[in-house]
């Protein structure tokens, strides 16, 4: 018998300290073992990170607002708590405002993704872009050779979006680290670029968690406060020609990664 490879996973939550989320928030039940505890949310830039404004305005049209700055910094240290952890191979990032199917999570926290050449595994997408059925291509994956029948992978090869819940690599965790270090987007745009950090995007559907309705903590307030001179117009609409063109090529072009049993 072909014996299972250990991994060591363990789940944060990220929320403000002292949030009311917190008592609402469902942690796990205790017999499934998984490492779980909250981790407190930022409220500015991490050191090592620095925002520049001039080419935010060019990717985003604006400038981040200072919430959007905290949130980009949870998720940074989230990684880096990976990075300096002295046995994970991986961790699942959860923000408070999900509802979760903690079973289901216990068996993803479990299995080893890097094994399987996954890396970036997204548990819940504000959108649903184009993407490539990977379960279809594998048949170690397909119907009941799949340890998460009826659950399925897929290739997302546009912009999911949302940063609500995630399971991250070691490998990812330090090319999303490193990447993200010259802050201009929000982190979900950041994550989720293939085309620019080189991590294939994965989805596992359909989703363990989903988002709770109501208004969102990091706000929309000065999204809409953008005041831009014409040369900084050329700029944001030459570099938003220049993605769009690396979205499509990715979509048609980028290869899916080859699944693989740990």
């Amino acid at each position: 018998m072909r014996r299972k490879p250990s991994v060591t996973s363990f789940v944060r939550t990220i929320s403000m300290a002292g949030d009311p989320r917190r008592a609402t928030f469902v942690p796990p039940q205790a017999e499934l073992g998984l490492d779980w505890a909250f981790m407190d949310a930022s409220t500015d830039l991490l050191e090592g990170l620095r925002f520049d404004p001039d080419i935010s305005r060019r990717h985003a049209k604006r400038l981040l607002t200072k919430s959007e700055l905290g949130c980009y910094s949870s998720h940074v240290h989230a990684w880096r708590m990976l990075l300096a952890h002295p046995s994970a191979s991986q961790m699942i990032v959860l923000e408070d405002d999900v509802m979760v199917d903690w079973p289901l999570l216990g068996k993803i926290a479990a299995y080893d993704w890097a094994g399987s050449n996954v890396h970036y595994l997204k548990l819940h997408a504000r959108g649903y872009p184009p993407a490539r059925h990977l379960t279809t291509r594998h048949p170690e994956f397909i119907y009941e050779h799949s340890p998460f029948y009826p659950h399925g992978l897929v290739h997302f090869t546009g912009l999911a979006l949302g940063t609500q819940a995630y399971l991250i690599t070691r490998k990812a965790a330090a090319s999303f680290e490193a990447q993200a270090r010259l802050v201009s987007r929000p982190i979900d745009r950041q994550m989720d670029r293939a085309w620019g950090t080189g991590i294939p995007v994965i989805g596992f559907v359909p989703f363990p968690a989903i988002e709770q309705s109501g208004p969102s903590t990091i706000g929309y307030a000065g999204m809409d406060k953008v005041t831009l001179t014409l040369p900084q117009r050329a700029r944001y609409y030459i570099a938003r020609a220049t993605e769009l063109l690396r979205i499509r090529l990715y979509h048609h072009f980028a290869a899916s990664p080859r699944l693989s049993r740990p």
